[in-house]
Formats: structure tokens, sequence, C-alpha cells
């Protein structure tokens, strides 16, 4: 849920109208994305470029610590 409130803010409105193509697993693993890189990585994600949710987080390059968890 506050993983959806962020695209809200941070895509597009083109790009984050999109983000129901997203899978619960992409959705997990692009949490790690800084803001910067998170429309780009998106993108790669519903354009299918990444094999497995594991392959999202090897692109990240600017990490944003999950600071939510317990």
């Amino acid at each position: 849920m506050e993983e959806r409130l962020r695209y809200a803010g941070v895509l597009s409105s083109e790009l984050h109208a999109r983000c129901g193509g997203l899978s619960k697993s992409q959705i997990i693993a692009l949490r790690f994305a800084s803001d910067e890189e998170l429309a780009d990585l998106v993108e790669r994600a519903l354009n299918g470029e990444f094999a497995a949710p594991k392959n999202i987080k090897l692109a990240v390059k600017t990490w944003r610590a999950d600071d939510l968890r317990a």
C-alpha cells in the first residue's frame, strides 16, 4: 500500500496508471530503489526486462532503506 502511494508521488501519471501490471513480487523488489531511479526500473519491469524480482534488486544502483519493516 505505501509503495503504491509512493508511486503516485514519484512517477508520471502515465507510468503510475500502468503500475497495475506489476506483480506483488516486483513491487516488493522495487521498494529498495531510490526515487531517482524508480521510474526507469518500473518501466523496465513493465516491459519484461527482468526475468525475476531478484534481477530488479540487482539493477538498483542507489538503495533506499526499508525502515518500515519490523
